[in-house]
This record gives C-alpha cells, structure tokens and sequence, in this order.
C-alpha cells in the first residue's frame, strides 16, 4: 500500500490498509489545521469505514483519492496498492494484508 500527500508528504509504502491510513494521519497532525479540517481528516483516516471505504476504492478504482482542503489550498491523498512481490523503491518485500483485498492484484 503506497499512501501520499503530494506537496506535503513523500510516498510510503506499507503492507496493510490499517498502517497506510494511520501513517496518513500521523504525517497530516503536525500540520495547521482548523478544529474543522482537523476533526474531517480524523474521520475520515480513522474511523472503523475508513479502512472498508479505501478497500471498496481499490476494488472499483484501483487506487483511493481523497481530496480536502487545509486553510482553502485543496490538497489530496492517495493511496494505490502494491505488488505483493516488492514495493517501488522501499527496497523490500511487501506482504499481502490479511485481508487480501488491497495489498495484492487478483491472480485470475
């Protein structure tokens, strides 16, 4: 799972749904954000559907957009699965979820 910010964060990679979306939101916390901006982004990176809402994305998408808005600059976050085998550029072998349904392409 690749998760990013362009213009505010630098793509990382991570072998579940779970730790993309809470690294999201750790890198996001630091940031100047409004009580609003701050309780939407909350929400949306870690309540129970966040992880379901970004698995559906994937199934239908094949990668989860999020776009938002911090002091008016529209800004979003992407996140795309990757290979099972090896994650671009982190130089290590990414493991599938356990979930299976984002880390990894359908075999057939």
């Amino acid at each position: 799972m690749t998760v990013e910010v362009p213009d505010i964060t630098k793509p990382a990679t991570f072998a579940r749904i779970a730790d993309a979306l809470a690294a999201a939101w750790q890198s996001l916390q630091p940031l100047s954000l409004t009580k609003i901006e701050r309780r939407w982004l909350e929400c949306m990176l870690t309540s129970p559907e966040a992880k379901l809402v970004a698995a559906e994305s994937f199934e239908r998408f094949g990668e989860w957009v999020m776009p938002f808005q911090i002091g008016g600059v529209s800004h979003e976050l992407r996140m795309r699965p990757v290979s099972a085998v090896a994650a671009v550029g982190a130089g290590k072998e990414v493991q599938p979820s356990h979930d299976g349904r984002a880390t990894s392409p359908d075999p057939r």
